[in-house]
């Protein structure tokens, strides 16, 4: 007994050890905490048994009949030295899919095990729909997938790892996203990392829909991968000269000749991770090839970069943008009394912001305090001070202090709240740098309360339970360690992500985006005005990104209450947004829970869904705004 229970021990840390070589401390954190979690009751390998469709449901899907137009997927798979149980798994995984139209296409890479030939051959006799390529001398990761990739028949082609696998739904669910999204050009879905045994699963990969600027930061999603077979073979397949990160390479080649995104949220990849993978054994060589495909590509989209690996998290990536030499923001804070706030808030910007780059306005909105009245007096010295009156309309009180400097030129808004403090500097050159691109309308900051956890880090629409729209990772811890902050799930708290929206507590907008848009919408007085006016950005064709970096700190009461403070402004975007809150926001995984606001694993959904609604997000690279501009 106790040989067997210091066996299972044994298994379960080699298993958290190799993943933590693999995805960084963040992820070992993360499944840890799934797997002590007291709410969630069932392990992560509990959580898919239950989450993968019934034999009935399977069935199903094997009977359906397909149109004449259904793709041919072929799965391209190199080969080298692969066990021999670990090889069948991987085949079988194939050969059980309920989608009938596919291709398997396997490269031995010269396999000097005296296995492979034979198994492989084997295969090939008895599957007609199976290829195999015998390459005469090793070449490498890359070469051989070249290789497989130049006997591909099939309209799209999906990349498998040869100790990996596949549900047996996975193209079937590609072959549905196919023909509904109009046969975008790269696909990508969500996946399980294992252990050295399939069905030990240690962690969930859910994902959201596209982000350009996440994958730069972290690229985020690995398995499964799809795309048009002819756009492989035109960016040139894979890099011979990478054997590391080249399926980032290729990512990113593919990339600039993509048009649409598709992510299917389903689990549909298993993830084998081992001591002898060749990612787990050189994590310094996979940063380092990393970000130089991550400069290349920023280069070949025109948009110069400097791209620096993170220090303490693995695969995590700072890119850094050049900003505008001509920027110019004005800081816009709407006050009422609230003195201690107000003087905090200045002070703290007055510290960090440098010199040139930022103007103050402070919006008064009828204080009546003495002290109040007085600290704005002695304001006024230094920075401008616009009155507003009238009933208490946040939307209304933001456009009425853009109308009075309207006359300046400023390049930037940033609409801040009087209880924000910023503790270090660099914050507002970190959401410059974002704001500086074309392609972006709305930059938001990362908010954390005095205690450490944070307040926000974007907006998601239908999350939280409480009203329609909420903060993504309230309540998070901000930090792991006393050096070190927490990724969040798969590197969303650290990364530079695409949301819905963020809040207006601390926003960042070119000024003639706001302008085209129409600022602030003053039927919303004091609900969902920002988010509302970030969607609108968004349905103008600009992104609204989270600037991870620029981190303040609000004061803002954690305690909500669940009375709503401000109907008519909720029952008024309801209305309005109605479609996307019933199709379900694109930067939120539908397998996680919407009631929950951490964004974590720990709150996916117990069980699975015969129809899964991929989402597709059209592919706009960064742009750069002025070609002169320079950093500061």
């Amino acid at each position: 007994m106790l040989i067997r229970l210091l066996w299972t021990c044994s298994r379960k840390l080699t298993r958290l050890l190799e993943l933590w070589h693999k995805e960084g401390f963040g992820a070992l954190l993360t499944a840890l905490r799934y797997r002590m979690h007291p709410d969630v009751g069932y392990s992560p390998s509990t959580w898919l048994k239950s989450h993968r469709p019934s034999t009935s449901l399977l069935e199903t899907f094997r009977a359906e009949v397909w149109p004449s137009d259904a793709p041919t997927i072929s799965v391209l798979v190199p080969v080298y030295n692969t066990r021999e149980d670990w090889l069948r798994e991987m085949v079988a995984s194939v050969r059980g899919q309920t989608y009938p139209h596919w291709q398997l296409v396997l490269a031995n890479d010269a396999s000097p095990s005296a296995h492979v030939k034979p198994i492989l051959d084997e295969f090939a006799k008895a599957e007609p729909r199976i290829t195999v390529v015998h390459l005469e001398k090793n070449r490498g990761v890359s070469a051989a997938s070249n290789a497989a990739l130049a006997v591909v028949t099939g309209e799209y082609v999906c990349f498998l790892d040869h100790d990996d696998a596949l549900e047996p739904h996975a193209l079937h669910r590609l072959a549905k996203a196919i023909l509904s999204e109009k046969r975008p050009d790269l696909l990508y879905t969500d996946e399980a990392i294992t252990g050295p045994e399939l069905n030990d699963i240690i962690v969930v990969r859910a994902r959201p829909a596209f982000s350009y600027d996440y994958y730069l930061n972290h690229p985020y999603f690995v398995h499964l991968i799809a795309t048009k077979t002819e756009l492989a073979r035109n960016v040139g397949g894979w890099d011979e000269s990478m054997n590391i990160s080249q399926d980032v390479d290729l990512v990113l080649r593919l990339l600039t000749v993509s048009k649409q995104v598709t992510h299917i949220p389903d689990v549909l990849y298993r993830w084998r991770t081992h001591p002898t993978s060749l990612g787990h054994q050189q994590k310094s060589a996979v940063i380092r090839a990393t970000s130089g495909a991550l400069t290349r590509h920023l280069n070949t989209v025109g948009m110069p970069a400097e791209v620096r690996g993170s220090d303490s998290l693995f695969n995590v990536f700072e890119v850094r943008y050049p900003i505008m030499p001509t920027a110019r923001v004005c800081i816009l804070i709407p006050t009422k009394n609230q003195v201690d706030y107000l003087r905090d808030c200045i002070d703290s910007l007055e510290r960090t912001i440098p010199r040139g780059l930022a103007d103050i306005v402070v919006i008064d909105h009828a204080s009546d305090d003495k002290a109040t009245q007085a600290y704005l007096e002695e304001l006024r010295k230094r920075h401008r001070i616009v009155p507003a009156t009238g009933p208490f309309n946040f939307s209304a009180i933001m456009n009425v202090g853009v109308k009075q400097i309207r006359d300046a030129k400023y390049t930037h808004y940033l609409f801040l709240n009087n209880d924000i403090t910023a503790p270090r500097a660099g914050w507002l050159e970190r959401m410059l740098e974002l704001g500086c691109r074309a392609d972006i309308g709305c930059v938001g900051a990362t908010l954390v309360y005095p205690d450490d956890t944070v307040q926000h880090a974007g907006v998601v629409v239908g999350l939280g339970g409480a009203g329609p729209a909420d903060h993504a990772y309230r309540s998070a811890r901000f930090s792991q360690t006393y050096f070190v902050r927490a990724a969040g799930d798969n590197g969303g708290l650290v990364c530079n992500r695409d949301y819905s929206a963020t809040t207006a507590a601390c926003m960042l907008m070119r000024t003639e985006v706001f302008e085209a848009v129409g600022g602030f919408d003053e039927k919303l007085a004091v609900g969902y005005n920002d988010t509302d006016l970030c969607l609108r950005v968004k349905a103008a064709g600009y992104k609204v990104v989270q600037a991870t970096d620029a981190v303040l700190i609000h004061y803002e009461s954690k305690s909500r209450g669940k009375t709503d403070k401000h109907p008519t402004d909720t029952a008024l975007f309801l209305e309005r947004y109605a479609a996307l809150l019933a199709s379900g926001d694109p930067y939120f995984n539908p397998l996680l829970r919407a009631d929950n606001t951490l964004m974590s694993v720990l709150s996916l959904h117990p069980a699975a869904t015969a129809e899964v609604s991929p989402r597709t997000v059209p592919v706009v690279p960064p742009k750069a705004l002025d070609s002169a501009a320079h950093k500061i």
